[in-house]
């Protein structure tokens, strides 16, 4: 192992680099093996030394093989090669990293070869690479990789759905890219490229597709028909970063100024926001979206985020949503595409307007309200996030007497009639205080069902409480199973479906059965699961609290 770092080289428990020493000493150990994984971005001056000469001596072919997981996020490297065939990496199998590669040619020789990586395989990585020469009119070639035939340390050598990428700026000068200038060739037998993408100007070698413009999430779907659209490409910065993902099932609940509402919801994940949906008219909504692993995200719940103003003359389409030329009570819904010409004297209010054959129809805009920094990690796969505005920027401020509530959450087979406990499931109270609704809380249930939820903001008033079953996360094909996850299909068909024993999903979704009484089970991929009933969020109410003394 490399000294001084935390973990014990296990796949499950690797080796983690926090600096860039850790960095430098790990790419810089030839004889340590086993399994490493950064825990941040290492953006600071990681400079690697001189690289070493490759087939004039046995330097970097001595190198033992290695897994460094990037965990989502990224490196700076600088290495400096003094004469050809110079590498700056190897013997290691790079996966969900952003790497960005500066690379000093200090050869004096009229022409040379350099190699980034050797004996190197990468899965989920994007490469920014950076060849800065200190001599004029020399010939470099650049080939991506090249493996030793008898260095087979990875089953099969591999590198797939990677992004390479130039650029023309130092390293303090953040991130233009350009197209690569020179050759960005593959001399990898045995190795095998699948799904690898090069921005480059000149061709490019076997197995790699070459990209002429920047690479975006768009564009990088559209070469793969969407393959990655649900599970892996990000957009960070100026490059796609083709990190893993994973799922989280979300039960949203949101109070606008007091009452329940429909609101817009977006999700913040690695500085970017998306739009993921809306509650319904009581204020709910059950999503399953994908973070990126290892990285926190929060939720906020707007009606004018990232909303574009109705101009005269714009162009609009249809069901996006706008803000008015003025005033700030409502947002609006265009019905179809178009342009809209004559705003003037059109009075935006409550009602739906027509102007050029467009409706827009209109929804109160409430002040916007963002969630906690959440993470799956720490807070599990299945939440519920309550997103309110009525105590202004992150949950109500209301004062109370202290007291709890006590109860148990039980589920009622659908076919068979049987009860038995609903285990694990969030319940969340809420207490209405005139024609308002106070949220006052969640807890989990217990083994057998059981809750105590605790709470300083009881009024007097009366109390409802809601719980809600997991869902499960939508099939993923290809994707491993860990006994006591929950899966569902991809159209919901009424059952979860709990795996008993381990293994990996297939690449298309089984037929998917019953529940016949008992939790009947069956094949997912090599994997084995239970199926049962899913049993819909239920409410209670009104309910007694017992005041604390």
């Amino acid at each position: 192992m490399t000294v001084g770092l935390m973990g014990s080289g296990t796949e499950v428990d690797p080796w983690l680099i926090e600096t860039s020493d850790h960095f430098k000493a790990v790419v810089r150990d030839a004889s340590s093996s086993g399994h490493y994984r950064l825990v941040n971005d290492i953006y600071s001056d990681a400079w690697l030394g001189t690289g070493w000469a490759l087939e004039a001596t046995t330097a970097a072919r001595a190198y033992s093989a290695k897994v460094i997981d990037g965990g989502g996020f990224g490196v700076n490297a600088f290495s400096a090669g003094q004469g050809s065939w110079q590498c700056a990496f190897a013997g290691i199998h790079f996966k969900n990293i952003r790497i960005r590669l500066y690379f000093q040619d200090q050869f004096s020789g009229s022409s040379g070869s350099i190699y980034p990586f050797y004996n190197c395989s990468m899965t989920d990585v994007v490469v920014q690479f950076h060849l800065l020469t200190i001599y004029s009119g020399r010939t470099r070639t650049v080939y991506l990789c090249t493996f030793s035939t008898s260095f087979v340390p990875f089953e099969p050598n591999k590198w797939d759905r990677v992004v390479v990428l130039g650029t023309l700026t130092s390293p303090e000068g953040g991130a233009s890219l350009a197209p690569l200038d020179r050759p960005l060739n593959t001399s990898a037998a045995p190795a095998i490229m699948r799904r690898v993408y090069a921005y480059s100007s000149d061709t490019v070698g076997s197995g790699v597709t070459k990209l002429n413009a920047v690479p975006t999430v768009a564009l990088l779907d559209d070469l793969t028909a969407g393959e990655f659209s649900d599970s892996g490409w990000h957009q960070v910065e100026l490059l796609p970063m083709p990190w893993q993902t994973e799922a989280v099932s979300l039960l949203v609940s949101s109070l606008a100024e007091g009452s329940a509402a429909s609101r817009m919801l977006w999700l913040e994940a690695a500085g970017f926001f998306r739009y993921i949906g809306e509650t319904d008219s009581e204020g709910t909504a059950q999503l399953s979206v994908r973070v990126p692993r290892y990285a926190g995200f929060s939720l906020m719940a707007s009606e004018d985020f990232r909303l574009g103003p109705l101009h005269e003359g714009g162009v609009v389409s249809s069901s996006v949503w706008y803000l008015p030329p003025a005033g700030d009570a409502f947002v609006y819904k265009a019905d179809l595409s178009g342009r809209v010409i004559g705003l003037d004297n059109v009075l935006f209010a409550d009602q739906p307007v027509t102007v050029n054959g467009i409706t827009f129809t209109p929804r109160a805009r409430y002040s916007s309200v963002i969630s906690t920094r959440r993470s799956l990690s720490r807070d599990g796969i299945s939440q519920v996030v309550l997103l309110d505005t009525s105590g202004g920027g992150g949950g109500p401020v209301i004062e109370g007497d202290p007291a709890y509530l006590d109860g148990i959450v039980e589920e009622v087979h659908p076919m068979t009639g049987a009860r038995q406990a609903l285990t694990n499931c969030e319940v969340v109270a809420f207490e209405r205080r005139g024609s308002d609704y106070v949220a006052m809380g969640s807890t989990y249930s217990d083994g057998i069902g059981g809750f105590r939820l605790e709470t300083e903001v009881y009024g007097g008033g009366d109390v409802f409480a809601f719980a809600a079953d997991f869902p499960g996360v939508i099939f993923q094909p290809g994707v491993s199973l860990n006994a006591g996850d929950r899966i569902r299909p991809a159209l919901a068909n009424g059952y979860v479906y709990e795996i008993v024993q381990p293994g990996t999903a297939g690449g298309a979704e089984p037929v998917w059965w019953p529940d016949q009484g008992g939790g009947t089970e069956g094949d997912i991929g090599t994997a084995r699961a239970r199926a049962r009933p899913y049993y819909q969020p239920v409410g209670h109410g009104p309910l007694k609290m017992t005041l604390i003394e």
